[in-house]
This record gives C-alpha cells, structure tokens and sequence, in this order.
C-alpha cells in the first residue's frame, strides 16, 4: 500500500514541466513558525526549476520571516 503509482509519477512531472512556479509555490510552508521552501535548490533546479525562479522565492520567503 501507499507508494507512488506510474500514473502520479506521470502526472507530477507533467505538472513540474508545465508550471514550474506554481509546483514551487505549492512547496512552500510553516515548519516551526518559520516560513521555508520544503524542496532543496539541488532539487529544484534537477526539476527544472531555473535558478532566478527559486532565488526569486526563496527572497519571498525571507521577506514573510522577517515581518
């Protein structure tokens, strides 16, 4: 049980290839209070997430720590 099916596998990497930045802000969330992108920039540009993309949201994302 559980696991992930050929289907899904597909589908998120349809997702990934059509909307990088949405499948980056999807992501993003509270660990401990604290707001963080929950994929490594590693991660992120091996899925074709482009560098400016994530430093882009990676700024957003220190800016809500800082408010």
């Amino acid at each position: 049980m559980g696991g992930i099916s050929r289907e899904d596998s597909l589908c998120m990497v349809y997702e990934i290839q059509t909307d990088r930045e949405g499948f980056l802000v999807r992501h993003i969330g509270q660990e401990n209070g604290e707001w963080k992108i929950r994929i490594s920039r590693e991660n992120a540009l091996t899925l074709g997430i482009g560098t400016d993309t994530y430093d882009f949201y990676q700024a957003y994302v220190n800016r809500l720590n800082n408010q």
